[in-house]
């Protein structure tokens, strides 16, 4: 096999890599949505943009890769689960990411 026969069966493999994890969170997308209908909630998906801290965007990818989920399903676990934790707190910035660092260390201490 040459070199460029192997780049192309690699360029293959991830975007057949990419494809797959794109079903696996369009699937888990249809799931919640499936979810709130029953549940009589709103239905629907919305696009969310948020700027992250470099190691906290590193500890989350790595959190979500040692679970083989793609960031987006993992993330929305972890904020799901966040709100549905009963608190007292205000839900500001701080707090959220304050969960969200103590759900990636319970997460990794699991991994270990």
């Amino acid at each position: 096999m040459t070199s460029t026969e192997r780049s192309e069966l690699d360029r293959c493999a991830k975007l057949t890599s990419s494809a797959a994890a794109y079903e696996g969170e369009k699937a888990a997308a249809d799931q919640a949505i499936a979810d709130e209908r029953a549940a009589g909630a709103p239905v629907g998906t919305v696009n969310f943009s948020v700027r992250l801290p470099t190691g906290l965007a590193v500890h989350m990818r790595t959190a979500a890769s040692q679970q083989q989920l793609p960031t987006s399903v993992w993330l929305r676990r972890v904020i799901s689960s966040a709100l549905q934790t009963p608190t007292q707190m205000e839900t500001n910035d701080q707090h959220i990411e304050q969960v969200v660092r103590r759900i990636l260390a319970e997460n990794t201490s699991r991994a270990v």
